[in-house]
């Protein structure tokens, strides 16, 4: 093997071991959700922490906004959120909405395609309210 190529086949071996620290490393925001969830109304009271995690996610994603709108706290510093918390309208709406969500996934979409979901991103977009 020539020494360009042990080069190039040490920087590829190097860079995923790097890839895969980055990628399992558990992130900031991560460290500061609480091990036990209360107040689960929708989610199933024996869900995962990494399940609600990326349920979350995939929700601040799909409406294009952080957790404090659904949750009482401010900024990414999440160890200062009150997750538990009902005073904001947008966690009841958003619980309504999660309904709908399974209600139109189990009723309806599997009757025609049994693969086929919606998920918030497919009205939502990337912003609070639906576009038109």
């Amino acid at each position: 093997m020539s020494k360009t190529c042990r080069s190039l086949t040490t920087v590829a071996v190097v860079g995923g071991m790097v890839a895969i620290a980055v990628l399992t490393w558990p992130s900031r925001a991560t460290a500061q959700i609480p091990e036990k969830f209360e107040n689960l109304q929708v989610a199933p009271k024996d869900i995962s922490r990494m399940a609600l995690l990326n349920a979350m996610k995939d929700m601040t994603f799909a409406l294009g906004t952080r957790c404090w709108y659904c949750h009482e706290g401010d900024g990414d510093d999440l160890s200062n959120f009150d997750f538990a918390s009902d005073k904001k309208a947008a966690k009841d709406v958003t619980r309504t909405m999660m309904k709908m969500v399974e209600e139109i996934n189990t009723s309806f979409i599997s009757k025609v395609e049994a693969d086929a979901k919606v998920t918030c991103f497919t009205c939502h977009r990337g912003h609070i309210e639906p576009e038109e």
